[in-house]
This record gives structure tokens, sequence and C-alpha cells, in this order.
């Protein structure tokens, strides 16, 4: 009966002077990089990460654009609910006491005062005014209903406004 060798064991064999020299070139050529590998992979680092750039800063003006519009829609509805919050009190008056009406209602300006509720005593006035060379709607709400109140901004940055009177009809009128 004869003995074989294990599997995977390898037999030592002497190495000759010029494998000996052929390995140790291979093992110097795959030490590193060459000058030209490093420059070819750093200029294609660099345009990955300009279009990563590019692509960041076109979103972040795309969101700054975006944000700009949603406060911009924001602020117009917050005018609006408050415009036809008020006007729609403008003449309420369950009591029968008030005499709450339109006091002005011009293309660019509406004035009227708003009774307390459970007295009708009249309890403030409102003015919408809207200035086309500053591009601002602005209210008042003055408590003495004097005229003397300050003004704020309801809404900025308005290319246009206008109000618009109807009769019972539906007809557009300029009579209060």
């Amino acid at each position: 009966m004869s003995l074989s060798r294990g599997i995977g064991c390898k037999e030592k064999r002497p190495v000759s002077e010029k494998e000996r020299k052929d390995m140790k070139r291979t093992r110097l050529k795959d030490k590193g990089f060459t000058l030209v590998e490093i420059m070819v992979s750093m200029a294609i680092s660099s345009l990955v990460i300009a279009g990563i750039y590019g692509v960041y800063t076109i979103q972040q003006r795309s969101y700054t654009v975006q944000e700009q519009v949603s406060e911009m829609q924001q602020r117009i509805r917050s005018a609006l609910d408050f415009m036809t919050r008020n006007i729609r009190m403008a003449g309420y008056d369950p009591s029968g006491v008030c005499s709450s009406d339109f006091i002005t209602a011009n293309p660019d300006e509406l004035v009227f005062d708003v009774c307390e509720r459970r007295t009708g005593v009249p309890e403030y006035r409102i003015t919408l005014q809207y200035n086309a060379s500053t591009g601002q709607l602005d209210v008042t709400r003055d408590a003495n209903r004097t005229g003397s109140a300050t003004s704020m901004p309801l809404a900025e940055g308005v290319d246009a406004f206008l109000f618009s009177y109807r009769d019972d009809q539906g007809k557009v009128t300029t009579s209060l």
C-alpha cells in the first residue's frame, strides 16, 4: 500500500534565479499608481464633484424660489381671509341698533364700520386701501373711528388689486 500526499499540499521545488528576478519585478510594479493614473482619477473625480455641486446649487435655487412662492401664497390667503371675515361683518346688526355700513367704496379703497355683536354699537372702523406705487395692500383698524389710527401692511408685492361692487342683481355698481 502506498501513501499519497494530502489534498492541497504543494511540493516545494527550487526557484531559479530568473524566476526570482521576475517575481521581484512584478512586486515592484504593483506597489503604487503611476502619475498618469493619478491624473486621470483626479480629472474624473473633479468632473463628478463639479456635477454634484451643479445639481446642488440648482436644487438650492429651486428650493428658495418655491419657499418664496409658498410664503407669498400664504400671505395672500391670510389677507383674503382677513378681508372676507371683516367685510362679511360689515352691516351685521342682529339688534337693529347699529348703523354700520360702508362709508367709502372706491376701486382702490374700502372703508366700513363693524358693530359689536351684542350691543349693536359701532366698535371699530376698517379701512382697506391699495397703494399701486408701493404694491402694498394696507389695513387700518380704527377703534375710535376718527381716522387717526396708523395703517399696517396686509399684503406686500401686490401687482394689481381692485375692489368691485355689485348690486342685488350682480351688476357692477359705483353706488353704496
